[in-house]
This record gives structure tokens, sequence and C-alpha cells, in this order.
């Protein structure tokens, strides 16, 4: 019955028959078995990471027991051939037209029609599972996925010539999406093309109003535009719609990161260029991995080289892993999928197409296991190499892995096993990973070093921009200096972007992008940095350890932020460190709550106080100024004190916390340490 209806996650969980009647899939824990599954819908998921799934707290007594007894009542619901058994795991077989977030995802990534996507919508994804953390982190991406449907939407409508309903559907859309610049271009293009030229001009003042009043920032270049060629009555008819049976030369993600204004990068890409250069008129293959820190564009760089080869001629796949990758679907079989659907199966011996059958049950039945996973693995990276082979024999392969680091042992397995069983095939491999991965794990650190040694297998530094690039990235931004910027954001191409949007305070987003870095490599290191943030922007690794109780502790954190590019050492003796990005302290200060800043502005004070530093008068100066923000917990320490009395705050003179490095800070205007203020 539940293969003639369909799942919807798009809201609360909800399955239906072929008459659209609701199917009771059971209570709470059964729901979140489904929903677990349907996050990865085709691919196996482990029993143990269900387990963690669904009892993410605590456990039954018998866990396997109990997922067992709510999968054989849904099986029994849903119809036996439904979720099926595979190894130490199960799989939801449900085709991706009957789910609702894969057309939905499918649509943004140009394999549908995103207005019929977006219709699917009925609230918050996974609605009724909340609180159930693999839904929260799902539910992140539909709604992005969403965004990204409603701007496509309005897109198609201008390029189908319907006006009118182009403006109409913007105007809905503005509702949920009201800062997004091409919803708004749409609603414009949509009324001027309607014959209403007065009513765009006042949509283009509009949205240039609500962002300057609301956010800071001006409107966009290609919306200014818009609103000139509106004025002088120049705007062009778009181009029509591609017909169905179009394929784009990129597949759709890295469509939608070549929408992103790209600078710099000259050196990275003249290497890519011969690289690509090498396996095409060699018919050989190679594999960059392309390293740095979350931001700093690696996939940004991936997708120039990729929209350069697509011009070339040259065959484009991407496969993209996540934080599930590692017990669902590799990478790479995602990107022969995506490319089967787009272009069809090329012609392979039934062995093959019946190996691939086993992760991609839409190519019929698969092929079955030996059991003998060795074998397996085996059987399925020469069935990946056949299609492989077939492809780059009409043209050469790039294939870009994005974020390789959540990408699991059997990923790592397949692309060596394909690499080294296939020397002749005109493949250039263009992969992405942080420079230190998440949970650095030792597993991950084993799998990067075999991957290596194999001769084929380069590496490729990604590092800031430098001010010319970050000047170009700015555009005609004439109240941002490029230096300035390069400098807070490290040349970050995503801290820059924050910048230009927020150039004087911390913005949201930003703030909680570091703060999930800091997270992911520990709670002690997320204290430890919280105190230094409260220091300054530079600061003496013993006065860390004298404001906080646990020294080891303190130790161990800062040498993992270090290695995870947080912290730089300022001296060959390692005794003082300073923030990478000014950007990266001032989320850190910005996240303590008011209380939590004045007390630890306190015991900073005493910390200096206890160091006896050799300059009395300094640190009495860095005492006051600590003291100014600590109120009632600054009743420790006194050798500032006389200071603040004097006038009831630090003198204008005094030195921020980093005098106590010996270099001031300017006193800036902002509630956070980012321009200079602590």
């Amino acid at each position: 019955m539940a293969r003639e209806g369909g799942f919807r996650v798009l809201g609360p969980l909800e399955v239906v028959d072929g008459n659209d009647t609701l199917i009771d899939v059971g209570g709470p824990r059964q729901r979140a078995v489904l929903a677990a599954l349907l996050t990865s819908p085709r691919a196996t998921v482990s029993t143990e990471s269900l387990i963690d799934a669904v009892w993410p707290h605590a456990l039954p007594l018998r866990p396997r027991r109990a997922l067992q007894s709510y999968l054989a009542r849904l099986r029994h619901r849903l119809g036996n051939d439904l979720i099926q058994r595979r190894g130490d795991g199960y799989a939801v077989l449900v085709e991706p037209e009957d789910l609702d977030a894969d057309l939905l995802v499918r649509a943004t990534a140009g394999e549908g029609n995103p207005c019929a996507a977006l219709d699917l919508w009925r609230g918050a994804p996974f609605q009724d599972l909340a609180h159930w953390p693999p839904a929260q982190a799902q539910s992140a991406r539909l709604v992005q996925s969403r965004a990204e449907a409603a701007a496509l939407c309005v897109e198609h409508d201008i390029r189908a010539s319907r006006f009118t309903q182009a403006a109409s559907r913007a105007r809905e859309l503005l509702i949920d999406h009201r800062y997004d610049e091409r919803i708004w271009s749409g609603l414009i293009q949509g009324l001027y093309h309607s014959g209403q030229q007065i009513d765009a001009l006042e949509a283009a003042r509009d949205v240039r109003q609500l962002l300057r009043g609301e956010l800071g920032v001006d409107v966009g270049p290609e919306l200014a535009a818009l609103e000139t060629e509106v004025l002088r009555r120049t705007v062009a008819l778009p181009a029509p719609s591609a017909s169905v049976g179009d394929h784009p030369a990129l597949p759709g993600l890295l469509r939608r990161y070549g929408e992103r204004f790209f600078a710099g990068r000259e050196s990275e890409l003249a290497l890519l260029a011969q690289c690509w250069s090498d396996v095409t008129h060699t018919a050989s293959n190679r594999l960059v991995l392309l390293t740095g820190e979350p931001g700093i564009g690696k996939t940004q760089l991936a997708t120039e080289l990729a929209r350069r080869v697509a011009g070339d001629g040259g065959l484009v796949l991407y496969g993209g892993a996540t934080v599930e990758t590692s017990s669902g679907l590799s990478p790479l079989i995602e990107a022969v999928r995506t490319q089967v659907r787009s272009i069809g199966m090329p012609d392979v011996s039934p062995r093959d197409r019946a190996v691939l059958a086993r992760l991609l049950p839409e190519l019929g039945d698969p092929a079955p296991a030996t059991g003998d996973s060795d074998v397996d693995r085996a059987d399925l990276a020469a069935s990946v190499a056949g299609v492989l082979s077939r492809w780059a024999g009409a043209k050469p392969l790039l294939v870009v892995l994005d974020d390789l680091h959540w990408a699991g042992r059997s990923t790592f397995s397949l692309v060596t096993s394909i690499l080294r069983a296939s020397p002749s095939l005109r493949m250039l491999v263009v992969a992405t990973m942080r420079d230190v991965p998440p949970d650095t794990s030792h597993q991950l650190d084993e799998l990067i070093g075999d991957l290596l040694r194999l001769p084929m297998v380069s590496t490729l530094p990604v590092s800031g921009l430098d001010v010319p690039a970050v000047a170009a990235l700015l555009g005609e931004r004439s109240d941002l200096e490029p230096a300035e910027v390069a400098r807070r954001s490290g040349g970050s191409p995503l801290y820059v972007s924050y910048l230009i949007a927020c150039p004087h305070t911390s913005d949201h987003d930003i703030e909680a992008s570091i703060l999930a870095r800091v997270g992911r490599v520990g709670t002690g290191v997320a204290a430890a940095l919280r105190t230094a943030a409260v220091i300054g922007e530079r600061f003496p690794v013993g006065l860390l350890l004298e404001a906080m109780p646990d020294r080891a502790a303190v130790v161990d954190s800062l040498g993992r932020a270090e290695a995870a590019r947080l912290l730089d050492p300022v001296d060959d003796c390692g005794q003082q460190l300073r923030f990478r990005h000014r950007v990266v302290r001032s989320a850190l200060y910005d996240s303590l709550s008011t209380t939590e800043r004045a007390r630890m502005h306190g015991a900073v004070a005493e910390a200096i106080e206890r160091r006896s530093e050799p300059d009395p008068g300094l640190a009495a100066g860095a005492i006051a100024w600590h003291l100014a923000r600590a109120g009632p917990f600054g009743d420790g320490s006194s050798r500032g004190r006389p200071a603040v009395a004097a006038n009831g705050r630090a003198p204008e003179h005094t030195a921020p916390p980093m005098s106590t490095t010996g270099e001031q800070e300017r006193p800036g205007r902002g509630r956070g340490p980012g321009d200079g203020s602590s």
C-alpha cells in the first residue's frame, strides 16, 4: 500500500496509501525509527546508528530487541519489501518520487520543478519530532533547500514569461524570505514586464530601505543594476527556460556555488588546470585533496575548476559527504547516481548493473551479496570503475567529492580501489577536506595517510585570500577598507561575506558558525577560549593558566585549539598566543551572558594581580580595565581599584586586556571585542 502512496516529512511525519489515506505508523519511538531511515533513503543505516537516533540519551534494557520490535511493526504496516535488512543495518527503499524531501532537494539541484516541490511544504520538517536530534539537523538542511526552491520558482516563472504569476508568487514568498534578493528581483521583473514600471520602482525602493534599515547593508550589484534598468526602461526579456530534455553542464549543487562571486586563486587554479591537462592528454587519473579551514573557499575553488572543465567539454560529476555519510551512501556513488539520472546508464555489463543495484535500487534487481565484505567491496569498485570508464571513453571526467572529512572507510576504500585498478582512466578527482577534520579520529588519519601514499594523489592547501582578492569581493563598497577586511577575516571568503553584511559587529550567522566549530573541537576547548577571549586578541598563556582552575586541561585545550587552527603562536617560545581571526574572538566573547562575562573579567583581574607583573603601573591599568567590566565580581582585587574609583570607570588611556602582553588595543565602539573592545 505504502509504495502506491508517499512519505511526507516536510511537516509532521506522515505516510499515505494510494488513496491519500494516512497510515498509522505507531508511537514516537516507532516514528523515530522510520524517520531515521528516511533521513538516508535507500542507504543502509547501521543498527547502532538507529539505536543512537531513537534513544539519544538513555538506552532501554535490550535496545536491539526493542529496535527489532519497532521494525517488525513498521514492516507489517508498510509492507515487508519496503524496509530491508542489509548486513548489520536496514534501508528503506522509498522511491525518490515518493518522498517529499527528495523531491525538494532534487528540485533545488535542477532535477525537478521547484514550484511543485515548494507546494509540498507543510511546516517545519519532522515537526512532530522537533526535539529529536537527527530531525533538527535534517530540518536545517531542508529549510535551506526551501529557500533555494523559492528563489528558483520565481526565476522559472520569469523565464517562462509568466510575469503576473511571478510577481504574485514573489509577494507571497517574501513573507517568509524577506531578505532574499533573488525573490525581490523576480518581483521587480514580474511587475516591470507586466507593464507596472512604477510598482517595480517602488519594490526596488522597498528592498533597498528594508536592507538598509534592518541589516545595515545595501542591495547587491545585480539588484542595483536592475533598478537602474527599470528606471531607464532597458530591462531585457529573460532567456526562455531550458526544455525538460536539456541537461546542464554542471550538477545542480555546483551550479549554486557557481552563482557566488569568485576572486583570486590564480596559482591554485593554474595547478588544478595542469592536473586536468595531464589526465586528459596522458590517459591517466589523479586525485587532488583541497585542504583548509571551514569557509576558506575549497568548494568555491573546485566549482570554478568545474565551470572551466564543463566549458571545455569535460564531464563533471559531483557528490558530497555529510555527517551521516559514514553509515550511508558514498559521495562517489551519489555522484554516479546523479549522473545516471541525468544522462542515463551507460552500456555496461549486466553484472556491473546488478552490483550497482545494491546501492541504487532504481537500476533493477541487485546481485546477491557474497557475505564476504572484501569481495563485495571489490565487486562494487570494479562496477563503478566500469561505469566511469564508459563515460571517460567519450569525454574526460572531473569528479568533485565535497567534504570528504565526513566520509567513512567505505568511501576511501572505493576511491583507492578505483584509482589503483584504473590507471589509464581519464579522470581527475578533486576532493575537499578540512585541514583539521572534526573529531580528529585516528581512523580518519589512517585513511587519509593510506590515500596519500598513492603516487597519483597530492594535496593543495587553500589559504586565505590576499588583499587584492578581498578588494575584488568588496566591489564598490567604498565604506570598507580591503586591508582591514582581509585582516579581520583572515582572508576567509565566508568571513568576508559576513563582514560585508555586518562590518562593525558580530553577525548571528558567523557567531553560530564559529561556535559550532569550537564546539566540535571539545567543550573544554570552548571554556578555555572564552576565557582567552576575555583577556584579549593576544594573551599570555601564563595568565590564562592563572585565571582557570585546571591547568592541565587548559594546556591540552590550547594544543587542540592550535591544531584546529583557532589559535596561532605569537612567539617561538609559545608564551603568547593569538586568535587566528578576530571574528573568532568576537563570537566567543559575544556568546557569554552578561553575568558570566562580568565574572570572568573579575577572575582575569585577580589573575593579573597574582602574577605580579614587573611593571606595576601597567598591571594596575589592565586590572582597572577588567574591574570596570567586572562589577560586583571584582571585589577580590585591589591594585586596579583606585584607577576605577577615580571616575567610576577605567581611564580612556588605559589599555584593554592586551596590555598584559605589552601591546595595546584601541577601545572600540561595539559591545564585543571584534573591533578592539571587550
